[in-house]
């Protein structure tokens, strides 16, 4: 019997200051330190993608004057 699973990144789910501290205070109850050094990877990830969208953005408006999206450069102020 085949399986089919699909890609799931915690990270891509990590948009507010709120969403990282629940996702950080969850792998510390469990207590294990590698699931507490995975919650950070993905926490230190999500700000990356979030730096990337940011520039993208930037230059997305100076080459074509279009703004096509708006990242906020605090998350908290995303919604």
């Amino acid at each position: 019997m085949n399986i089919k699973t699909l890609h799931w990144d915690a990270a891509d789910n990590l948009r507010t200051e709120q969403d990282i501290v629940a996702y950080l205070e969850a792998a510390y109850e469990e207590g294990d330190s590698r699931l507490i050094a995975a919650a950070l990877g993905d926490v230190a990830r999500s700000r990356s993608v979030i730096r990337i969208q940011i520039e993208a953005s930037r230059i997305d408006e100076r080459s074509t004057g279009v703004f096509r999206f708006e990242v906020p450069d605090d998350p908290e102020q995303e919604r």
